[in-house]
């Protein structure tokens, strides 16, 4: 009986530590969410959004030399043509020593028709993030997109 209930206790301690370390901001404060919106026939809107753990910030796609930029990295598609360039839209913007950066959440957007009745575009966004004390190491997140009309 106390060798189940030590097992118990174990396994919970277990699930709780693995709960917090999911949910360390200082680990990975930033949390990506993908989608894609159609707005004409054929054509959709690439939505990125980016929501930031409290006292981080994310750097912007356009910053000095001594911080990296947002960027975006789209695989080589010939079923899909891009019409806008990444857009940083709706955000909380901050300045800080390198330049542009947002803080709690931002949302960037591009544009692409598709030129077959379906396609897949692959690619991943490249970022850094900072607190008032350190910046992490750029991180890559992949996305995948699967459209069809």
């Amino acid at each position: 009986m106390h060798s189940s209930r030590y097992f118990l206790c174990l396994l919970l301690l277990c699930a709780l530590s693995l709960l917090s370390w999911t949910n360390d901001d200082t680990s990975n404060p930033v949390r990506w969410v993908f989608a894609a919106k159609p707005v004409k026939p054929n054509e959709f809107m690439l939505i990125f959004e980016a929501k930031v753990a409290n006292n981080w910030y994310l750097y912007s796609q356009e910053v000095m030399d001594e911080a990296l930029p947002t960027v975006f990295y789209f695989l080589p598609n010939e079923s899909i043509e891009f019409t806008a360039q990444t857009m940083e839209e709706i955000g909380e913007p901050v300045q800080v020593k390198a330049g542009k950066a947002y803080k709690n959440q931002v949302r960037f957007t591009t544009y692409v028709r598709l030129k077959s009745e379906q396609a897949q575009l692959r690619g991943y966004v490249n970022y850094m993030t900072c607190d008032s004390e350190k910046c992490l190491p750029p991180q890559d997140v992949p996305f995948e997109f699967v459209f069809s009309h």
